[in-house]
């Protein structure tokens, strides 16, 4: 985990303007659980887009229901609750992700 944490803060430094949807979906491609609520703060801290969608639409909620990363999904409904709004190019909210998966702990999130 300390290696991967490495290269992911060295990938930030070296492209600060990335999107929060990207990084996240790197890093739950990579290994589950690995983005907490600090590391995520530690994202947006260092300038990763909260907002930004990526190539289908998907947001970084989009991306932590659908790897069932619970306490990034309570992180970011903290910070922006209108995040739950956001339509993918499929025009799916990350709720209709949790509803599709039978995912009711994530719906009660």
């Amino acid at each position: 985990n300390f290696a991967l944490k490495t290269k992911i803060s060295e990938w930030l430094k070296a492209n600060p303007q990335v999107s929060a949807t990207a990084l996240i979906e790197r890093i739950c491609a990579t290994e589950k659980g690995l983005v907490t609520e600090a590391e995520a703060n530690r994202l947006l801290l260092l300038g990763a887009q909260l907002q930004a969608k990526d190539k289908k639409g998907w947001t970084a909620l989009h991306w932590a229901v659908y790897h069932d990363e619970r306490e990034i999904i309570s992180y970011l409904l903290k910070q922006n609750v209108s995040l739950l709004k956001e339509i993918n190019s499929e025009q799916n909210t990350p709720l209709h992700l949790a509803c599709e998966d039978g995912r009711e702990e994530i719906i009660k999130i």
